[in-house]
């Protein structure tokens, strides 16, 4: 173990993270490496996987290779500088406050004194009333000082701690991490380009998060379509990403792990599937081998042990047409629904939907697709109400 441990600590960061192909509910993460004779790291996670998610291609396809075993590792930010600054730091802070604390704590003992000195007192018969302004005049310029003083220790003091919360939490982002490797054993005079597949499933995946600017006063409306992502790896980087509209669970789970980064292609053609994976409405997408949509990050994007966010894959606009409707004996309530023609866009929300009306949020609201129709159904409109009254029968 410890040889291995000893490759690894110089060569555990010669991977490059090429791309990623995010599922649903997965990750394909494609590392590549140049090998040499001897124990050789392919590819890295924060996950100890099974042997079955990881697959390497060599570039060379009669290149020999070992067979590949996993490691448990430290694994840490390539800046370990950072880090030893961002501890020294730390210690510069902590002294800084307790010497503010201790500053304030005199201060406040020095206001305590003055309270209890406020009133005079004494035998003397020989009291004058200038002493007596006089010294009022100094308790109060005295009070005045410590009081201002007072505030401006709790500000610094305030800033010092927000500094000091503030380096912990780097320090704990940069401190190592507990990761696995998978390396191979290559053989004498063998060597070259691998490129080695891995499936991320604990905490990685995406969903949908789109946004639906719905027009009241004739004008069209625009869906604004985003994707918020989630994927931790443990590398400082920017990767190629790929979306891909399927559950890695529902359409993958006991298949080898498949070629996906070969290239990026760009949705090609149309295609209309119903049913699917673990909780989405059949939609229209764009296809690309065979009904999955697939959509391409405009740029590269960040990756890391926390990484994620959300991001733009387009929009499209679509003229509305509100629908207001009542269910007789369920409530006496009006309900909007607003529908527009989906024939020819590609789509991937799944059943809900963040709506803006008039530039205020109306909230997460129920869609649906019916044929080429994309409903969304928006809620009760207060402005209405509805009463029913009985008459008396004539005869």
């Amino acid at each position: 173990m410890l040889p291995l441990l000893a490759v690894f600590a110089g060569s555990i960061h010669a991977q490059t993270l090429e791309g990623v192909t995010l599922y649903r509910d997965a990750a394909v993460v494609t590392w590549t490496a140049e090998l040499t004779a001897g124990d050789c790291a392919l590819a890295r996670s924060l996950s100890p996987l099974s042997m079955d998610r990881v697959k390497a291609y060599p570039a060379n396809a009669d290149q020999a290779m070992g067979a590949m075993s996993n490691v448990e590792f430290p694994w840490s930010k390539p800046d370990g500088d950072a880090l030893q600054r961002a501890e020294e730091r730390l210690e510069v802070l902590r002294l800084d406050v307790a010497l503010k604390e201790a500053q304030l704590a005199l201060v406040e003992e020095d206001l305590a004194v003055l309270r209890a000195n406020r009133s005079i007192g004494g035998t003397s018969e020989s009291l004058l009333v200038e002493d007596l302004e006089e010294m009022a005049d100094w308790m109060h310029d005295a009070f005045r000082e410590m009081l201002y003083r007072r505030v401006e220790l709790r500000e610094e003091l305030a800033a010092l701690e927000r500094e000091r919360n503030e380096t912990e939490a780097a320090i704990r982002e940069a401190a190592p991490m507990a990761a696995f490797a998978w390396s191979v054993r290559m053989p004498q005079g063998q060597g070259g380009r691998v490129r080695t597949q891995v499936v991320e499933t604990s905490g990685a995946g995406w969903d949908p998060a789109d946004i639906l600017e719905l027009s009241a006063d004739g004008r069209s409306s625009v869906l604004h379509q985003r994707i918020q992502y989630r994927l931790s790896l443990p590398a400082i980087g920017k990767a190629e990403v790929v979306f891909v509209d399927e559950w890695w669970s529902d359409a993958q789970e006991g298949r080898p792990v498949e070629d996906l980064s070969a290239g990026y292609e760009m949705p090609k053609g149309k295609v209309k599937r119903n049913g699917g994976g673990s909780g989405y409405s059949g939609i229209e997408r764009d296809a690309v081998r065979g009904s999955r949509a697939r959509f391409r990050a405009n740029q590269p994007l960040a990756m890391g042990p926390t990484s994620g966010g959300v991001m733009s894959v387009g929009q499209w606009t679509a003229d509305f047409v509100g629908l207001a409707y009542s269910v007789p004996h369920r409530a006496e309530v009006v309900e909007w629904q607003h529908a527009a023609s989906a024939s020819g866009q590609s789509w991937v929300q799944s059943d809900r939907i963040q709506v803006v009306s008039g530039g205020l949020p109306v909230g997460d609201c129920r869609t649906d697709l019916d044929g080429d129709s994309l409903r969304v159904m928006t809620g009760v409109d207060e402005r209405w109400s509805i009463s029913r009254s009985e008459e008396a029968a004539l005869c």
